[in-house]
């Protein structure tokens, strides 16, 4: 029709733009998700080498997870805040009374049962038994790693558990394994261990009480590596 206007086309749908997939926030990164991803890269490789290594990654993977979970582990006894003991007072007369004790990892069975014992001061005793009869545990005791279910321990009358943990380990009580080990390190640093604000001159000084006439030469030289050295240096670094 004259006059008219064209037809309009049909108004269009609005589709929406697509929106783009999110990626996925990525795991923070951790040790053992570092040492796999470090050991896929070395699997590419190939050689049985390349694989023993990976299979070491992957163990310490697992074992650095064990460690960081022991450091962030609360102690059951406190390292420090006890009574601590003017020197004056120190004799050595250790006693325990009526002692019962059996360790967290196997608490049904019992190493000692009412246990008692008295050593004076000055007294050299030795505890003599068959393997499991409680020799160690009385040492841990007095040491106060563990605390007993029944009974106490005391040194010169005071209860072991009241001390100051690091008054009572450094300076109140000594202890020698039988098998002493060797830590990394120097001979210098294996000394060290028992008292590590130790100076120069008292490390030295009690090097060459324990018998350690050699030390001033191999003061640096490396003490757990050298399989030579270290059979003699055993009894006497300890």
């Amino acid at each position: 029709m004259p006059g008219s206007s064209p037809p309009r086309a049909p108004p269009q749908a609005h589709r929406p733009k697509p929106t783009p997939p999110q990626a996925r926030p990525r795991p923070a990164p951790g040790p053992r998700r570092e040492l796999r991803a470090l050991g896929l890269s070395l699997g590419l490789a190939t050689g049985r080498a390349t694989r023993r290594r990976y299979a070491e990654l992957q163990r310490a993977a697992g074992a650095s997870e064990r460690l960081l979970g022991l450091l962030h582990r609360a102690p059951a006894l406190p390292l420090s805040g006890g009574l601590t003991l003017p020197r004056s007072s120190w004799r050595g007369a250790v006693e325990l009374s009526r002692v019962t004790f059996a360790y967290p990892a196997n608490p049904h069975v019992a190493v000692l049962r009412g246990a008692s014992l008295r050593i004076a001061a000055g007294q050299h005793v030795a505890i003599v038994g068959q393997s499991g009869c409680g020799k160690s545990t009385i040492a841990a005791l007095l040491c106060a790693l563990y605390a007993p279910a029944a009974g106490r321990t005391t040194l010169d009358g005071h209860d072991v558990l009241a001390l100051d943990a690091a008054h009572l380990r450094g300076e109140l009580v000594a202890c020698v394994p039988q098998e002493p080990p060797l830590l990394a390190g120097t001979l210098r640093d294996n000394i060290a261990i028992g008292r590590p604000g130790a100076t120069e001159e008292e490390l030295r000084a009690a090097a060459a009480a324990a018998g350690c006439d050699f030390a001033a030469a191999d003061w640096e030289r490396e003490a757990s590596q050298d399989a030579a050295l270290a059979p003699g240096l055993r009894p006497s670094l300890t």
